[in-house]
């Protein structure tokens, strides 16, 4: 299998002059489906829109032919793009193998229990060639290491609302997280029968400031900022695996 580190890019320097990292994503997944002639897209974990911005979903929609979706939770609205919606994890979904140009997750890896099943099962609808899209945090930056924690305890949904409001109302829906398939070494076992992988990193100084008191909002800026340059792990990490 071909691993590859990449470092800077276009996508990577438009995220550092302080562009949210939405569209910069978007426009990764978008790149992949040029060439391709009436594409089949899988979005997983696709409510509430790309990284909640309906907007940027329905415009990669537009892009193919079949547009289909995973969402485990009910109660989540979907956009009215998709040709069809599975309503369950993507390893129960009753996807046509080789079926899918194009696969996509965003926010979702830290949330997989079982990873080894999942690209297991999307190694098994992409088609050959096919390109799959992982955005996540990279689970061995200091705020995945607090997350956890703070999940253990029992605490981290009570900061939370304190801090932004009520879950699916004020701020966005928190689900359990697991942090089992968002480093390279703990992507790499699952993603060999791939033909290739890369990982592209993605850091600035502000990243933390949405989960912050503002009092600590300075210090969070200080330190993030002294690893931005470095080959450190960053807060997030593009995974693009091609069958």
């Amino acid at each position: 299998m071909n691993y590859q580190w990449i470092t800077n890019n276009a996508f990577t320097q438009r995220y550092l002059s302080g562009e949210w990292r939405s569209p910069v994503f978007c426009d990764m997944v978008a790149k992949s489906l040029e060439g391709r002639h009436k594409p089949t897209i899988l979005d997983i974990g696709c409510g509430n829109g790309f990284d909640g911005d309906e907007k940027l979903q329905a415009s990669l929609a537009a892009k193919a032919a079949v547009v289909l979706g995973v969402e485990p939770d009910p109660t989540v609205e979907l956009g009215s793009f998709f040709s069809n919606v599975y309503r369950c994890p993507l390893e129960e979904a009753p996807i046509a193998p080789n079926s899918v140009d194009v696969a996509y997750c965003n926010m979702v890896l830290e949330h997989v229990a079982q990873p080894q099943l999942f690209f297991k099962k999307l190694r098994e609808v992409l088609k050959p060639g096919g390109i799959f899209w992982g955005f996540t945090v990279d689970s061995r930056h200091l705020f995945c290491k607090f997350s956890a924690l703070m999940e253990r305890t029992r605490i981290k949904d009570l900061y939370l609302t304190l801090l932004k409001g009520e879950r699916g109302a004020d701020r966005y829906l928190n689900y359990p997280t697991c942090y089992r398939a968002n480093s390279p070494e703990q992507l790499e076992p699952f993603a060999r029968d791939f033909h290739s992988i890369e990982f592209i990193r993605f850091h600035r100084s502000d990243v933390l400031n949405y989960y912050l008191p503002k009092a600590f909002i300075p210090l969070s800026e200080l330190w993030n900022k002294s690893i931005t340059p470095t080959q450190k792990p960053g807060y997030m990490l593009a995974i693009h695996l091609t069958k």
